[in-house]
């Protein structure tokens, strides 16, 4: 059975920004995703927020065309009022990353990828960094990819 992991908004502005540090796991999770090793789900607001983050340094018609191209890799996984009101009602302090929480579940992600797992230690759906994922690939499962000379 194939690994549903949901990205946190953070991770898709690493992705598309091609942020230095946080980029290249992410290549790797698109590598994953696109040799049917994982599932990769990310929550349709997302891109509004990615959107809205980025577009200030990067050209807003190149981007959306990133995102166009995204829909390769990524699942999509709405977000309505139900997700909404589930989220206002467990009251955390961040209303944004018990959002991400709640749509994660719903898709039935199997792991829930972020750079603030703290953020996310009241979630249904276990938090961890990408390359914490990526470790516990390779130690588990003898999985790892390479992106040098990509």
């Amino acid at each position: 059975m194939t690994t549903r992991l949901f990205l946190d908004t953070c991770l898709l502005i690493d992705y598309f920004s091609a942020r230095p540090r946080f980029f290249d796991p992410m290549v790797k999770l698109r590598i994953a995703a696109m040799l049917g090793d994982v599932q990769l789900w990310c929550s349709a607001k997302s891109f509004m927020d990615v959107f809205y983050v980025s577009s200030k340094g990067v050209d807003p018609v190149a981007l959306q065309k990133a995102f166009t191209e995204s829909l390769g890799f990524l699942q999509v996984a709405s977000v309505d009022a139900e997700c909404v009101k589930e989220a206002c009602l467990r009251g955390w302090d961040d209303l944004e990353d018990c959002l991400v929480a709640v749509t994660a579940e719903r898709c039935r992600a199997d792991v829930l990828l972020t750079r603030d797992v703290a953020g996310f230690r009241r979630s249904a759906v276990p938090a961890m960094t990408p390359d914490e994922y990526l470790a516990r690939l390779k130690e588990d499962e003898g999985i790892w990819y390479v992106t040098e000379g990509l």
